[in-house]
């Protein structure tokens, strides 16, 4: 499954939660901005900043969260989700712990 193959929900979900985890650690590295950049060029830069208009503010809240993560039913999508994500802890070259409990609770969710 290609990025572009996600539906809207799939990417709205992929956004905050990529919103979230660049966040989450209270630092947004050059690299991680660098790695939402190349998200958008793969994803389209015009449904990107849709996707982040339409998620402004939601990775700062948990539930709003957890409820775009429910939103992905399909298996494949899932899956690439999950590796995006893991691939933009590693942007940085370390992963924190709250990325790790992130990563873990999308695991254990999606049953990864």
């Amino acid at each position: 499954m290609q990025v572009t193959s996600l539906d809207d929900d799939e990417l709205l979900t992929l956004v905050v939660l990529a919103k979230y985890m660049v966040h989450v650690d209270g630092n947004v590295s050059r690299t991680e901005m660098l790695d939402l950049v190349s998200l958008g060029e793969a994803v389209g830069m015009e449904r990107f900043e849709w996707a982040l208009r339409e998620t402004e503010g939601l990775h700062e809240d948990p539930h709003a969260v957890l409820d775009r993560v429910n939103a992905v039913t399909r298996w494949d999508a899932k899956v690439l989700i999950f590796l995006l994500l893991e691939e933009l802890a590693k942007g940085d070259d370390f992963v924190v712990r709250s990325e790790e409990d992130t990563l873990a609770e999308l695991r254990e969710r999606w049953g990864l």
